[in-house]
């Protein structure tokens, strides 16, 4: 595989005038005792630990820039010159208190300094803040989004301060409420059968489907029991139509991982193995089997790779681990006894329809007082995604889109003393409501990218996200398209090359998930290109 670094990829000896934050990373709450895992697994990615990463990223870029899909998309230089803003408002979406934004404004602060420029950059996380800033000079301040939080900003929000003169980059398009933020929306755009645009080549290459299939399940969200009962209704329906048993159930709205569980239908009736991201009470999950073959020696190394990986952390360790014998041999011998174990479970988990609408109302219920919202679902198909799933994070350039992030979110994975199984969803968050297990961020190392069979195999299934990326940015009118430089996240299954979802602005991990080096490349190039856009459109009004 050709592994040489793009221009936006830079290695780890790159010379960049400012380090990481470390108290930055140390801010977010989370459930390793004191060990901070976002600070130790961001300097796995600054480290030789991250080197395949980066290669898969430069061979993935390389394939961008030669590529006819993409031979249209490419954002136009500016002239040198042009109106600069009076100050730049950078708009800190995390509740969580993730480091990106600060870490942003640093880089972005050294990079403008290097360049002569004195423009002051504040970050604002809330809202009356951010309208008394832009109220004082609109059309001298430049607006920049790396949020998901509804409450700070979105894509209303972004048009009401378009009206007022103020000009934001990435503006309405990746603003919570646009098309990446509600998973219908997302599903559709991204679930069409034909390809979008191109030459032949393109046409060959883009692949026809993109989204597992889903339903989106039209009842009025406020009545938790009419909710239940369509859902319920709808899984049958699906079981005929899509010939599967597994679905899993999310808000049309929403991220973390809030609101999403799995259920089973059976002739005997359905099972709710985990509805403890309703906001119930947590409860004893049912795991399901991992589709890992014992005698294959490379799945096994992955499973022993991700034992011990969540060794390193108190938070993994108390989660999942069960088991004191977690070497090759015993998780083989598990992993072969454990299936009939984990099917005989999941059956005794299914119950009649009468008591399983209860229990979901009951949930659904709970899920509306709690977060203050109807729940809105989407029944989607299961997908496999082995141990992990892909996380890419792309960005409009002036050579077109780039990946500029690439980790791997690893799965929630319980190993005892008799069984091996997959239980929960891929959400960060601990189970037990203690904090973040960020020791489940982690780079795409040789034991996870052999498991999907190599990292050309790997590249082909993360292809699958430029042509999302391009299908997003087409939401953008001509003129914009060719001047806004568009930040969007996919998640991929390694496996099979699904994204599950998007995420519009690169505010969860993508900072501490990314080599620090890069991380400063691709931020400062935003930053040049949000400027220009800024002048740009400056002197189009």
């Amino acid at each position: 595989m050709n592994s040489s670094i793009s221009s936006a990829s830079a290695s780890p000896d790159t010379e960049i005038p400012l380090e990481r934050d470390d108290s930055l990373y140390r801010l977010t709450q989370d459930a390793s005792d004191g060990i901070w895992d976002l600070f130790r697994v961001s300097q796995e990615f600054d480290s030789e630990t991250g080197n395949l990463t980066e290669d898969i990223i430069g061979h993935l870029n390389d394939w961008a820039r030669t590529s006819e899909a993409f031979s249209d998309m490419g954002l136009k230089t500016q002239e040198p010159g042009g109106p600069q803003p009076r100050e730049i408002l950078l708009l800190d979406g995390s509740p969580n208190r993730l480091p990106l934004s600060a870490e942003t404004a640093r880089i972005i602060n050294a990079h403008l300094t290097a360049q002569g420029l004195s423009i002051p950059i504040h970050v604002i996380n809330r809202r009356d803040e951010l309208m008394a800033r832009v109220a004082r000079a609109p059309r001298q301040t430049l607006v920049l989004s790396q949020t998901a939080q509804r409450s700070l900003y979105n894509a209303r929000l972004a048009e009401v301060l378009v009206g007022m003169g103020a000009i934001v980059v990435p503006g309405p398009l990746t603003a919570p409420g646009g098309p990446l933020s509600n998973k219908e929306k997302t599903y559709e755009f991204l679930g069409g059968e034909e390809p979008t645009k191109g030459s032949e080549q393109a046409i060959k290459d883009e692949p026809k489907r993109m989204t597992a299939r889903y339903r989106a399940v039209s009842v009025d969200g406020r009545v938790a029991v009419a909710t239940a009962d369509a859902i319920l209704d709808t899984a049958d329906q699906l079981r005929e139509k899509w010939d599967n048993t597994t679905f899993f159930v999310k808000p049309q709205r929403g991220g973390g991982g809030i609101g999403c569980f799995r259920i089973g239908v059976h002739p005997e009736g359905y099972s709710l193995p985990d509805l403890s991201r309703l906001g119930i009470a947590s409860e004893r999950l049912n795991p399901m089997s991992l589709s890992l073959d014992p005698g294959n020696l490379v799945h096994v190394r992955a499973l022993a790779w991700l034992a011990g990986r969540y060794a390193k952390s108190p938070a993994t360790t108390r989660a999942y681990l069960h088991n004191g014998d977690l070497t090759q041999g015993n998780l083989a011998k598990l992993m072969e006894s454990s299936l009939p174990i984990l099917e005989e479970n999941l059956k005794r988990s299914i119950e009649p329809k009468s008591r399983v609408r209860e229990r979901l109302a009951q949930a659904i219920e709970n899920y509306q007082q709690l977060f203050g919202q109807a729940y809105h679902p989407l029944i989607c198909d299961w997908i496999d995604f082995g141990l992990y799933s892909v996380r890419v994070h792309i960005r409009l350039t002036r050579s077109g889109p780039v990946l500029e992030s690439l980790y791997a979110r690893l799965f929630p994975v319980e190993f005892t003393h008799q069984t091996i199984g997959t239980v929960g969803v891929d959400s960060i968050a601990n189970h037990e409501g203690e904090g973040m297990e960020f020791n489940r961020y982690a780079p795409l190392v040789p034991q996870l990218v052999d498991l999907v069979g190599g990292t050309d195999v790997l590249c082909d299934k993360i292809k699958n996200s430029f042509y999302a990326f391009q299908r997003f940015v087409d939401f953008l009118p001509t003129k914009e398209r060719e001047r806004m430089p568009v930040r969007a996240g996919f998640d991929i299954s390694p496996l099979s090359g699904l994204i599950p979802e998007g995420n519009a602005d690169p505010v969860r991990g993508y900072c501490a998930n990314t080599r620090w080096s890069s991380m400063y490349t691709n931020t400062s190039e935003w930053a040049e290109d949000a400027l220009a856009y800024y002048s740009w459109k400056s002197q189009t009004e």
